[in-house]
């Protein structure tokens, strides 16, 4: 399967390195919409994604990540690197930014602020 997938880059007149380096959201033209991503550890270093550009931790259990286009019209997805914790995503008042919040369940009942490492996918109208 990559070598098809590296075949066709070469045949469009890309570089591998190109590709590599390459981390603009993914239009799929089959359901109509983007699809964006990020990997942010427990810090809010944005480890990895496709159509993040930054990320940052702003308190205990607070996150903002930040994408290349607007996603105030968007639908999110987290979920927790660490398994107890529990994750919720919203966009930001600002257009680009999504918000993310990590809480540790309590023995007992409710929940405290507590820093998670996450995955965060976006999914966005064209």
């Amino acid at each position: 399967m990559q070598i098809v997938k590296t075949a066709a880059v070469l045949a469009a007149g890309m570089s591998i390195g190109a590709l590599t380096s390459a981390v603009h959201s993914a239009p799929d033209h089959g359901l109509g919409m983007a699809m964006m991503s990020a990997v942010v550890d427990y810090q809010g270093t944005l480890v990895s994604g496709a159509g993040a550009t930054a990320a940052s931790r702003t308190s205990q259990g607070q996150y903002t990540v930040t994408f290349e286009r607007d996603v105030s019209a968007c639908s999110f997805a987290a979920t927790s690197t660490f398994q107890s914790e529990m994750i919720g995503a919203s966009a930001d008042s600002t257009a680009n930014v999504a918000r993310v919040y990590s809480t540790f369940p309590m023995n007992g009942g409710g929940a405290s602020a507590s820093d998670s490492g996450f995955n965060l996918l976006v999914f966005c109208t064209k």
